[in-house]
């Protein structure tokens, strides 16, 4: 059986902020690292993405002592239910959004093969899809979305 999502990104490495963030965001966390009932789909950042987004220095710091941002950003990053890749080309195709876990809206698009999620602000590239864990999916983005 594959891993929870949360034990998948805590052992692949390339998630450590990410990984701060949920654990700042209590609920997440332990909703991540079980299989239960409810499956997630989670675009989760990798560390390069907290230095492509180049933050005002210290603005890490201070996100990881609000636990208010860190599960506003948490739940940013994840969808309620699994939805593969191709559910969300789908979306892109018929311009359909589908609400985050903060019940913002997540819009999809497809450019040049690549497949994008964000809003009307910002949109990030889906670098790895489809990364399966025993309570959802989860795709890997090199950027961070923003609300």
């Amino acid at each position: 059986m594959a891993d929870t999502i949360y034990k998948y990104l805590m052992d692949d490495g390339r998630f450590k902020n990410f990984i701060r963030i949920l654990d700042g965001a209590d609920d997440l966390k332990t909703s991540l690292n079980v299989n239960g009932k409810v499956a997630f789909t989670v675009f989760a950042p990798t560390d390069d993405a907290f230095v492509n987004e180049k933050l005002i220095p210290g603005t890490l710091e201070k996100w990881f002592t609000d636990g208010d941002i860190l599960l506003d950003i948490a739940r940013f990053h994840m969808i309620y239910n699994e939805h593969p890749s191709e559910e969300l080309k789908e979306l892109a195709k018929d311009n359909k959004p589908i609400n985050a876990a903060d019940n913002n809206p997540l819009t999809f698009t497809s450019k040049n093969g690549d497949l994008l999620v964000g809003n009307e602000k910002k949109q990030v590239k889906i670098s790895q899809p489809d990364v399966k864990a025993s309570n959802g999916i989860i795709h890997v983005i090199n950027d961070l979305m923003t609300v």
